[in-house]
């Protein structure tokens, strides 16, 4: 039973994992910041530059899962995370800046659902810089 578990584990981590991606691919910085904790050192930081991330770019993103530990209910992850930011200013394209980086992530069950209790670098989701023309 103790193997199910540490499946079924790994296999929600990776659903909200995919759903953070999903949510910056999909504009939908409410839905990022909801598997966030609140109480999250940076939250508010965070909360900020996702939002303006978003509405400055069209973001393309992946994650890879390079170092999973389960503590039963706490799970530490190393991520490869990939970020494309195709910044636009309105309907016109202005430049495209790529990130990569391993980022640390604290992830805690909370009831009947995960959220994300730590993640560093915060920087790493800043907007993209400003072009100028």
């Amino acid at each position: 039973m103790v193997l199910a578990f540490a499946f079924d584990t790994e296999a929600d981590v990776r659903d909200l994992l995919t759903g953070l991606a999903s949510d910056l691919a999909s504009e939908n910085a409410r839905s990022f910041m909801l598997k966030i904790d609140r109480g999250m050192e940076g939250y508010s930081g965070l909360e900020a530059n996702v939002q303006a991330m978003v509405k400055a770019a069209d973001v393309a993103n992946s994650i890879e899962i390079l170092d999973f530990n389960d503590k039963t209910g706490k799970v530490q992850v190393t991520l490869d995370w990939y970020l494309e930011l195709r910044h636009r200013e309105g309907a016109e394209l202005l430049s495209t800046e790529r990130r990569r980086e391993q980022v640390k992530c604290s992830i805690e069950k909370r009831g009947k659902k995960w959220i994300v209790t730590k993640l560093e670098p915060l920087s790493f989701f800043e907007p993209p810089k400003a072009t100028s023309r």
